[in-house]
Order: C-alpha cells, then sequence, then structure tokens
C-alpha cells in the first residue's frame, strides 16, 4: 500500500507539472486509476488508438464502464515505479508531438 501511495504521488505531481491537459481522478481505493484526457478533445476511439500506437501504453478505455467513461482511460499502477516514469515519458512525448 504504501508503494502504491508514492506511484499516486509521483503519478498525481509528474500530471500536474508536465502533463496538466491530462487529469487524475482521486484513487478510491484501487490501484487501477482513472485519467481524464477530455481536454485532448479526441475521440474515444481516437484516443485509444493514440495511447496504445502513439504513446505505447495499453490503457483501459474508460467506456468499459459506459457512455460516462468518455475520454477518460484507466491505468494500473501494480507495476514498478521505474516503469511507470517511462510509460509517463513516453505519453508525454506522444502529447507534445501531437
Amino acid at each position: 500500500v504504501d508503494y502504491l501511495d508514492i506511484s499516486i504521488k509521483w503519478l498525481q505531481t509528474f500530471l500536474e507539472t508536465e502533463l496538466p491537459q491530462v487529469k487524475l481522478i482521486n484513487p478510491q481505493g484501487t490501484y487501477i486509476l482513472w485519467l481524464d484526457f477530455t481536454a485532448l478533445n479526441m475521440s474515444q476511439d481516437d484516443l485509444d488508438h493514440f495511447c496504445l500506437n502513439e504513446a505505447k501504453m495499453w490503457l483501459n478505455n474508460g467506456t468499459l464502464f459506459g457512455r460516462s467513461g468518455e475520454g477518460f482511460m484507466r491505468i494500473n499502477l501494480a507495476l514498478p515505479l521505474s516503469e511507470l516514469k517511462a510509460v509517463m515519458g513516453q505519453l508525454k512525448k506522444a502529447i507534445i508531438n501531437k
């Protein structure tokens, strides 16, 4: 739990400082977190394609949970912090190059 807290805090700080257009939804006791990509103004299909093919990240599509999940993706934090940092670097690079 402590390790997950470290990862969550790191992710929140990273998004706030490096990718303010992607918002972290405050987690409520899980290691799978919601990310709000609505500021990127992409359709859900485009967002899914962008994350997988441009950022090279496999995230869960938010619409698996209904229409209100449009513009959202879910990320699993059950991974080493070094990998999370690498993946977020990939996302940052993809958004910059968008």
